[in-house]
């Protein structure tokens, strides 16, 4: 039951590769604009603050002042002229409150994101009622999905940038 219960949780099992200090790690969570810049930074071609503030529409001066950041705590690092990503994943576990911070950052670009209809975009919101066996079945299955996306992102090649917001709760 134990083993069970830590599986369930999804910070054991995702690999941290790096150890941000809470200082750092307050800046980075405090925007989504640090991770999303980050992740931009990592694509062929946005390797300067122009570029990336005109794919991601923010302010030039707000783009490098990030991207400095990220420079200089090896989240992003410069290998011959083109930029990448330092340590492959961060992560912050839910115990940690900056937690919800980043669901938020991320959801409220969801929210704007809706706005502007693309094929390439996906979003759906569902309320239901089921059975307890069918509401942990779905669980699992979304937790097996997660899985799948840990193994299939880091091998990929960083061309477009994504995120994936999944919410299960009880209401």
């Amino acid at each position: 039951k134990e083993r069970q219960e830590k599986a369930r949780k999804l910070e054991n099992r995702i690999k941290k590769e790096v150890e941000l200090s809470e200082e750092t790690r307050a800046v980075f969570y405090s925007s989504w604009m640090y991770s999303g810049i980050r992740m931009v930074a990592s694509c062929d071609g946005f390797n300067d603050s122009a570029v990336i503030s005109q794919r991601l529409n923010l302010p030039r001066n707000q783009v490098q002042k990030v991207m400095d950041f990220l420079l200089s705590h090896g989240m992003l690092i410069q290998k011959k002229g083109e930029l990448e990503l330092g340590p492959a994943k961060i992560y912050l576990g839910s115990s940690n409150l900056l937690s919800t911070k980043q669901h938020q950052n991320w959801r409220l670009q969801g929210f704007n994101k809706m706005v502007q209809t693309g094929d390439e975009n996906l979003f759906y919101t569902g309320p239901m009622s089921l059975s307890e066996a069918a509401a942990e079945q779905i669980r699992q299955e979304i937790s097996n999905l997660i899985d799948q996306v840990l193994k299939i992102v880091p091998p990929s090649k960083s061309e477009t940038t994504r995120c994936l917001n999944i919410d299960w709760f009880d209401f």
